[in-house]
C-alpha cells in the first residue's frame, strides 16, 4: 500500500488530470463550434458563387440572343436602306424627267392638283348661285384647266410613278425607323446584361478570395482540433492509469480495514468465549459481539 503522502499525491494528480480533461473537452467543443461556424460561412459563400455563375450563364444566353437579334435586324434595315436609296435614285430620275417634260409643255403644276382645282370649281358652280358674268368666267377657267389637264396627260404617268415611289419610300423609311428603334432597345438590353455579367464576375472573384480565406481558417481549425484531441487522448490515458492506481489503493485500504475489523471481531469473540468458559456474566456488548459476522 502507499504511504499517506503518496496516496495524497496520487489523489492530487488524479484531480489535476480530471481538471485538465474538463478544460481540454471545453476547448474541443469550442473549437468544434468555431469550425462549424466557419463551414457555415464557407457554404453560404459557395452558394453565392454558384448562384452568380448560374445567373451569368442565363445572362450570357439572353445577351447572345439579343446580339443575334440585333444583327438580324441590322441586316433587314440594311436591305431596306438599300431599297430606299435605289427608289430615291429612281425618284430623282423621274423628277428630272418630270421637270424636262413640264418645261417642254409649259406645265408648272402637278396634274393631280389641276384635277382637284377642276373638281372644286365644278362643285362650287353646282352648289352656289353666281351672276351671269361670274358663271361665264368660272366656265372659262374650268375649260382652260381641262385643256391644261388634257395636255398634262402626256406626263401624268411620270407624276404618278414619282408619287407612288415617294409613298413607298415613306413606308420603307417608317419600317426602317421601326427596326432602328428596335435595334437600339435590344442593343441597350444586351449592353445592360453584359454589364451585369462583368459586375457578377467581379463579385465571383471577390467571393473566391473569401473562399480561400475560409479554407485557410478551416485548415487552421482542423489542425487545432486535431492537436487538442490528441492532447485530450494523452491526458485521458494518463488519467485512466492513475485513476486505476487510486482505485486499487482504495480497494487495498478497504481490504486492510475489513481484515483488521474481522481480526478485531475474532479477538473479541474469543474473549467472550473465555467468559462463558469461566461462567462469567455476559454484557449486552458481549451479546452484540457474538452476533457479528467475521
Amino acid at each position: 500500500m502507499l504511504s499517506t503522502n503518496e496516496e495524497k499525491e496520487l489523489k492530487e494528480k488524479v484531480n489535476e488530470l480530471n481538471k485538465k480533461t474538463k478544460e481540454l473537452r471545453s476547448r474541443l467543443i469550442q473549437s468544434n463550434d468555431q469550425k462549424k461556424a466557419q463551414i457555415g460561412k464557407k457554404q453560404a459563400n459557395s452558394k453565392q458563387i454558384v448562384s452568380l455563375i448560374s445567373s451569368n450563364k442565363q445572362l450570357r444566353e439572353e445577351r447572345d440572343k439579343l446580339t443575334s437579334e440585333v444583327h438580324a435586324l441590322k441586316e433587314k434595315r440594311k436591305v431596306l436602306n438599300q431599297d430606299i436609296t435605289k427608289k430615291i435614285e429612281e425618284v430623282k430620275k423621274l423628277n428630272e424627267e418630270k421637270k424636262k417634260t413640264a418645261q417642254k409643255h409649259g406645265l408648272r403644276e402637278d396634274p393631280s392638283q389641276i384635277k382637284s382645282q377642276i373638281e372644286r370649281l365644278e362643285f362650287k358652280m353646282e352648289t352656289e348661285v353666281f351672276s351671269f358674268e361670274k358663271e361665264t368666267a368660272l366656265n372659262k377657267t374650268v375649260k382652260e384647266l381641262k385643256k391644261k389637264l388634257e395636255q398634262s396627260k402626256q406626263v401624268s404617268d411620270i407624276w404618278d410613278k414619282a408619287h407612288k415611289l415617294s409613298k413607298e419610300i415613306d413606308a420603307l423609311k417608317t419600317e426602317a425607323d421601326k427596326y432602328h428603334k428596335e435595334i437600339q432597345q435590344k442593343a441597350s438590353d444586351s449592353q445592360r446584361k453584359h454589364e451585369l455579367i462583368i459586375d457578377n464576375n467581379k463579385k465571383i472573384d471577390d467571393l473566391k478570395v473569401e473562399e480561400k480565406k475560409f479554407n485557410a481558417e478551416l485548415d487552421q481549425k482542423s489542425a487545432e482540433l486535431s492537436t487538442v484531441n490528441k492532447e485530450l487522448e494523452d491526458v485521458l490515458k494518463v488519467a485512466s492509469t492513475e485513476g486505476f492506481k487510486l482505485q486499487e489503493e482504495k480497494q487495498k485500504v478497504e481490504q486492510s480495514r475489513q481484515k483488521k475489523k474481522k481480526s478485531s471481531i475474532s479477538e473479541m469473540k474469543k474473549q467472550v468465549e473465555e467468559k462463558l468458559k469461566k461462567g462469567e456474566k455476559l454484557t449486552n456488548d458481549d451479546f452484540m459481539i457474538m452476533q457479528q459476522e467475521e
